[in-house]
């Protein structure tokens, strides 16, 4: 044992008299240049703490934005759905108004359509430049007549005798009678009114 201990010192005697290495001299050099990891690691808490408080400051002012963006955009969104409404609420008066014509003109007249899906039909072929908000439907209807006959049924008072087709038949008070049935239900169905019984 004595030479393994011999050999050891002088290995360690050389290896101390050797000149240092590249490695050992680019270390000395970066050792002068170094953070202790203590002071680095205070200054990356630091820098979180900032960044975290940085990050609440723009989220409440996001937030104060959006909130103060959001009841305009709240109000723009309730005026344009009230707008909405009004203007829908207009258009169907409007209609209701024009049936409503309809059905008086053709009870003045006494005329009865062919049938239900004929009355229908003659709503729609309505001249609208001639019928304006319920006025002119009777000249509305009499050119209507003269443009598309095979809409009305013929009457006992327009050949002078009666028709002898059942589809053919009737009089002005069925005819009516008919239109209001149609018209309640069509209303009904609309507006989602349950019948009384």
């Amino acid at each position: 044992m004595p030479e393994e201990n011999e050999q050891q010192e002088i290995d360690e005697q050389l290896s101390d008299e050797r000149s240092p290495s590249a490695e050992t001299k680019n270390a000395d050099k970066q050792a002068e240049h170094m953070i202790p990891k203590s002071r680095l690691d205070a200054k990356i808490a630091e820098l979180a703490k900032a960044e975290q408080e940085l990050e609440k400051l723009r989220k409440a002012e996001e937030d104060k934005r959006k909130a103060e963006m959001t009841e305009l955009d709240r109000l723009k969104l309730e005026k344009e759905e009230a707008d909405k409404r009004v203007e829908k609420t207009e258009d169907e008066a409007r209609e209701l108004k024009m049936q409503i014509a309809f059905r008086d003109a053709i009870a003045e007249l006494g005329i009865v359509f062919v049938n239900e899906q004929a009355a229908q039909d003659a709503y729609k072929f309505l001249d609208p430049d001639v019928v304006k908000d319920g006025s002119g439907m009777l000249e509305a209807l009499e050119e209507l007549k003269i443009k598309r006959p095979y809409l009305f049924a013929e009457t006992g008072d327009d050949e002078g005798e009666p028709s002898t087709d059942a589809r053919h038949r009737g009089t002005p008070r069925g005819a009516k009678d008919v239109l209001d049935k149609e018209r309640e239900r069509d209303l009904r169905a609309r507006y989602q009114i349950r019948r009384s019984r």
